[in-house]
């Protein structure tokens, strides 16, 4: 349940989504069955885009403010003291109060790969969930080098790097045949930073970030609907079949739960229902993994 909300039934249909509540922590939560989830998501590029109009709003005031202060300087240059100090300084307190406003926002521009990657995966499997089926749903918004997901400091060949674990997305539900499923997403950062003296001797200070994102689906089936013993691990990542810029790191089975796992360095997006296919899309990179997963189930029965 979103934060700051009350309890709400799994069959739930209002939105949980409390904006309020969102602002302060950056993170959705919510359980409840599908149609409050694609709700609430609903919600979210409502927040998302009013978020967008108003930074705009602020870079304009920004703009205003540099036009104030070349205003003050060319009245300075006019011999126009007075007017050329108001007007500058209005302008530099105007650009000022805007920059500080926009950093203090900044936070709330939300990554909106992570909550239409949510809405195109839920769209794909609530064709096989009940209409009441509940969802266990965590998106977290805050970014990546956030206090809370810094694992260590290290060395990278001659690069000063902090290492961040950025587990953003937590999905959980029940299928019709009464399997459980669980979807994670996992960016991981490296912050990279390190001084380098020029060929003229001056010092320069460079920084960069490298990342990967990892997706990892897990199906804890029902041995009584799929009783024959799934291939062993080696035959099922042979099996494998994911988008090229896809790398697939695991694919194995413990006990009754069948869990795959792969990896991207490349940048990817996620489709939305009006804007149809995109290169290196998320949603097809997941349902990809859910078609891996329930081939080799389907071959168990």
């Amino acid at each position: 349940m979103s934060a700051g909300a009350q309890q709400r039934s799994p069959a739930a249909s209002e939105s949980s989504f409390d904006p309020a509540s969102f602002s302060r922590s950056r993170r959705y939560h919510a359980t409840g069955n599908a149609g409050l989830i694609l709700g609430d998501i609903q919600k979210l590029r409502e927040f998302d885009s009013f978020q967008e109009r108003r930074n705009m709003i602020w870079i304009l005031v920004v703009v205003f403010g540099f036009v104030l202060f070349f205003v003050g300087i060319a009245f300075l240059f006019m011999d126009r003291t007075t007017p050329a100090w108001v007007t500058g300084g209005v302008g530099l307190a105007t650009i000022f109060t805007s920059f500080t406003i926009l950093a203090m926002r900044s936070g709330l521009d939300l990554d909106n790969r992570r909550y239409e990657l949510v809405a195109g995966i839920l769209g794909l499997l609530q064709r096989d969930m009940a209409s009441d089926a509940p969802i266990q749903l965590t998106i977290d918004f805050r970014e990546h080098n956030h206090k809370d997901k810094f694992v260590r400091s290290g060395k990278v060949g001659r690069w000063d790097a902090k290492f961040y674990v950025d587990r953003w997305l937590e999905m959980k539900g029940r299928l019709l045949d009464g399997s459980k499923y669980s979807v994670s997403m996992i960016q991981k950062h490296q912050d990279r930073s390190r001084t380098k003296r020029s060929v003229s001797g001056k010092m320069k200070y460079k920084t960069k970030t490298k990342g990967s994102c990892e997706a990892v689906v897990s199906i804890k089936f029902k041995e009584k609907c799929y009783p024959q013993k799934p291939p062993n691990d080696l035959e099922l990542y042979k099996s494998a079949n994911l988008p090229e810029w896809v790398e697939l790191k695991s694919f194995k089975t413990e006990g009754d739960i069948l869990t795959i796992r792969a990896t991207t360095t490349e940048e990817w997006n996620s489709r939305t229902a009006t804007q149809g296919n995109v290169a290196r899309d998320g949603v097809h990179w997941l349902a990809m993994m859910f078609m891996n997963v329930y081939k080799q189930l389907n071959r168990s029965k």
